[in-house]
């Protein structure tokens, strides 16, 4: 090993320059084994961040930002929570060798929660009813980044921030114009080539193609129909929106519905991909849906 690395010294800068990445990084934020659980503000939204596994930045910890602003930073198996600003928020984060984000509406007084699988470059919305039962069952640590850790974090955010978001935002308005929507709502929703399922197996693979349909959600009822099947779901009767986890193979993110009378449930799942936009993605479903199911409460 030590002849290797004297005859590639690129190779040992590469090491000593991801060793340094990761003992700083742990100098930069705190776990704590006490659960974390702050109280929704009427003026902002509380949003937490889960990450199940390991991080996805080849780090020691991810970085999250929302605009410009630090969120922190969050190793394996911890989460963070946020309180937010309402409205129109461009949320970025480090994936790899590089950095993703997504535009996501935030309301005041709203709680949201996003979780991520181990190595996901993606952050997926999920019901915030379930984030006590994830932190117990995953074993995940409340953590909280210094202030050092935070005046790094804006000092990466000023050099990238700008262009990061103008890209997101050409990208989510490309998206706009090809599912033919305007403006900031939400609905409706229409989305072709969607695989429905009654329930999943051990894998969670979609089916053929032949199955796949079109899915509508609108302020009544979703709808879904291919060429073999349909289903129609008033909106009045779902109970819980969630998200259900990735495939094995394929790597796509299902959306769990429960819906039905309280003493006999039943429950739809749809594959929604994650790289073909926001507009596509999981998360635009889970907040058409829970727009739709808000709507219906407050009829």
């Amino acid at each position: 090993m030590k002849r290797l690395l004297r005859k590639c010294p690129i190779l040992l800068s590469a090491l000593l320059l991801l060793f340094a990445a990761s003992v700083g990084a742990a100098e930069h934020y705190v776990r704590s084994e006490a659960d974390v659980f702050p109280t929704p503000q009427p003026t902002r939204a509380l949003v937490y961040f889960a990450r199940v596994g390991d991080t996805a930045s080849w780090r020691e910890a991810d970085s999250i930002f929302v605009d410009a602003e630090p969120l922190g930073l969050l190793p394996k198996d911890a989460y963070i929570a946020a309180y937010v600003d309402a409205g129109f928020r461009y949320v970025w984060w480090s994936a790899f060798a590089s950095f993703n984000g997504e535009w996501f509406h935030f309301k005041q007084g709203h709680t949201y929660l996003l979780r991520a699988g181990s190595r996901q470059g993606y952050w997926y919305l999920d019901d915030p009813a379930r984030v006590s039962e994830i932190v117990r069952t995953a074993a995940l640590t409340h953590v909280s980044t210094t202030e050092d850790g935070l005046i790094t974090l804006r000092q990466q955010a000023a050099r990238k921030h700008e262009r990061l978001e103008r890209d997101g935002l050409r990208r989510y308005q490309r998206a706009q114009a090809q599912a033919g929507q305007t403006g900031d709502g939400s609905l409706p929703l229409v989305v072709g080539g969607v695989d429905y399922q009654q329930e999943l197996g051990r894998f969670k693979e979609p089916r053929f193609w032949g199955f796949f349909g079109e899915l509508r959600i609108d302020r009544e009822r979703l709808h879904w129909k291919s060429s073999k099947q349909e289903i129609d779901i008033p909106v009045r009767d779902i109970q819980e929106i969630s998200f259900a986890g990735l495939s094995v193979r394929e790597h796509v993110a299902w959306l769990h519905v429960r819906y039905g009378p309280a003493d006999a449930p039943r429950q739809a799942f749809f594959q929604s991909p994650v790289g073909e936009g926001l507009l596509w993605s999981h998360n635009r479903k889970f907040t058409a849906l829970t727009e739709a199911v808000e709507s219906a409460g407050s009829r």
